[in-house]
């Protein structure tokens, strides 16, 4: 009989809440580890609200932790909430797994701790920091954000050089942490991450999704799904729908997410419908003819695998971080963030009804074909390969330092 083993994992939301990239990852891995006989403590910041999931599973237990940031200092809540995730990992366990920056005080085998440090990594924490940058205006905001800038390397660095295992969510997201943190290949390996193994639209569900959703037969309707306006680039999908139905085209931009659009005027086709249930979301996707994912950056979008499954084609820019399948026969990848390269690829998708069914066939078997229980049981046998193979040594070189 394999050996059970005792994980502590962090969560930024309460562990039935599977809602935002990590956290969904935390949760279903920690079900099926659970399921499988293992012991999985998750910790998470007190007060979070739960989720859709059972709130206890048989195994899991959840671990709340109060946290007292400090005023004034760059990036403090992070700090805090790694520290107390590796008290509650210092109490007792096989394996702790963190994310990004959040994993700067692990407990691990390099350190000589007894604890294998697993660092989950869906991005890169300094890569997401940048992009705050266009969003920060006047000389406090700037300054402000030179400082959690500065926070962000040295904890995420800390962190890499800290953690036994880097988990990258892509080959792409493995290769940026190799040459910004001069991360030892040998410690270092890319999971892709799972999605829900969503049933197809049911006869005559599309049809009903798009009635109503109040989408006539002649509207073409394009779904962009995310909470950040700028990094997901909202403002070039507006611009792309802006620029088609400039030419007389009926195309009607949704949004779904926790922030509305910069431009919500029903007359510039953009609808935002915020916050809605996974119900009110498969029925989006089931309505919609193409899914747009022109994000800056991107670790991996899970969106897109989920809107594949349900016979959405993709249209993602080269920041989306989708790099399973091919561009121009799994999804299309306009050639640049430029409007008209965005209204051109979508048009061509949305006229051509027998290309959109084949990108939405190819999509459907390429990007939605990898599930949880699949994306679990990698990471279990990657833990495993590493407890077998005992502690590394210390790296040469000062370890954790970004490159440039």
């Amino acid at each position: 009989m394999t050996e059970s083993l005792r994980f502590v994992m962090l969560s930024p939301r309460h562990p039935s809440d599977d809602s935002v990239g990590v956290a969904n990852v935390i949760s279903h891995m920690a079900r099926r580890w659970a399921k499988a006989g293992h012991q999985v403590r998750v910790c998470y910041p007190r007060g979070a609200p739960p989720g859709d999931l059972p709130a206890v599973w048989e195994g899991v237990q959840a671990v709340p932790m109060d946290l007292h940031p400090r005023a004034h200092v760059p990036k403090s809540l992070e700090a805090e909430t790694g520290k107390a995730m590796a008290r509650e990992a210092r109490s007792g366990c096989d394996v702790a797994i963190s994310n990004n920056e959040w994993g700067a005080d692990l407990p691990s085998r390099r350190r000589g701790d007894g604890v294998l440090a697993l660092l989950m990594m869906h991005g890169l924490a300094l890569h997401f920091m940048r992009l705050e940058r266009a969003t920060r205006r006047g000389i406090r905001p700037r300054l402000g954000y030179l400082a959690d800038l500065r926070a962000v390397r040295r904890l995420e660095g800390g962190a890499v050089a800290r953690a036994d295992l880097v988990v990258a969510v892509s080959k792409k997201v493995l290769h940026e942490v190799e040459m910004t943190y001069r991360l030892d290949p040998s410690r270092g390996m890319a999971i892709y991450n799972g999605s829900e193994q969503v049933p197809p639209p049911a006869l005559g569900e599309r049809e009903a999704a798009r009635a109503s959703l109040a989408i006539g037969p002649e509207e073409r309707l394009a779904v962009l799904v995310g909470g950040d306006p700028y990094r997901k680039g909202l403002d070039v999908a507006e611009r792309a729908v802006a620029h088609l139905r400039a030419s007389g085209r009926k195309v009607t931009l949704v949004t779904v997410g926790s922030t509305p659009p910069s431009s919500s005027r029903e007359s510039e086709g953009v609808r935002s419908l915020g916050r809605v249930s996974d119900a009110m979301l498969r029925q989006v996707l089931v309505a919609g003819d193409a899914l747009l994912v022109p994000s800056r950056y991107e670790g991996f979008p899970m969106i897109a695998q989920e809107a594949a499954g349900l016979g959405l084609p993709v249209v993602a820019s080269e920041g989306s971080g989708l790099d399973i399948g091919t561009p121009g026969r799994d999804f299309l990848q306009p050639a640049s963030t430029s409007a008209e390269d965005w209204g051109r690829a979508l048009l061509e998708l949305l006229a051509d009804e027998p290309r959109r069914t084949a990108l939405a066939a190819r999509g459907a078997r390429v990007l939605a074909q990898r599930s949880y229980d699949a994306m679990a049981a990698d990471y279990l046998r990657a833990i495993r390969r590493a407890l077998d193979a005992g502690a590394p040594s210390e790296q040469a070189e000062r370890p954790g330092a970004p490159v440039g």
